[in-house]
């Protein structure tokens, strides 16, 4: 709950994406149940905005569409509400991704996903941690304890020393999530 994406910068971002859902949807044949979801909502902006375009700009998509919000906190949920009261007939909520066919959208919701910084060390990769050192903070490589992790890196050959990178571990669970749950369509 400490990081909010930054979804609405104005209506212009929402009207873009909106000929955007219409033409997926004109590609997938024009289906009659049309999902859009999106996961990282903030106030639902976004959503009134997309939603507004295509209602004025694409009326037979905007008659097909069904919006769906991944909103797990109640306060977000509430000021989506507010925001998204004058499309309260076509959006609904659900706190984790349920099986759909339509769009999946989400504005940098990876980025808030869970790292972990690993480091090549002498051809071994070395997870790095932050440690107290005296009264400062300080970095710490370690050997690997997280099974999962190790896993995914026996699958990445060390390139040569130094090398650091991220790798989030949350964000390729949540791939998978998606990926089982899109039935037909795509994901921006």
């Amino acid at each position: 709950g400490d990081y909010f994406t930054s979804v609405s910068v104005g209506p212009l971002f929402g009207r873009m994406l909106a000929a955007q859902f219409a033409e997926i949807w004109e590609k997938l044949d024009r289906p009659n149940e049309f999902t859009i979801v999106e996961q990282g909502a903030h106030d639902g902006q976004f959503a009134h905005d997309a939603l507004a375009a295509l209602q004025t700009e694409a009326a037979e998509c905007f008659a097909a569409v069904r919006y769906r919000i991944v909103e797990p906190f109640a306060l977000l949920r509430q000021r989506q509400e507010e925001t998204l009261r004058a499309f309260a007939a076509r959006v609904e909520w659900v706190e984790e991704l349920e099986p759909f066919s339509g769009i999946f959208f989400a504005n940098e919701l990876l980025d808030a996903l869970p790292v972990h910084l690993v480091i090549a060390e002498g051809g071994t990769w070395r997870e790095r941690f932050v440690e107290i050192s005296g009264e400062e903070l300080a970095f710490t490589n370690r050997a690997l304890t997280n099974e999962p992790l190790r896993d995914r890196l026996e699958k990445i050959p060390p390139p040569a020393d130094p090398y650091e990178t991220e790798i989030s571990l949350a964000a390729l669970a949540w791939v998978e999530t998606l990926a089982s749950n899109l039935r037909r369509g795509v994901a921006l």
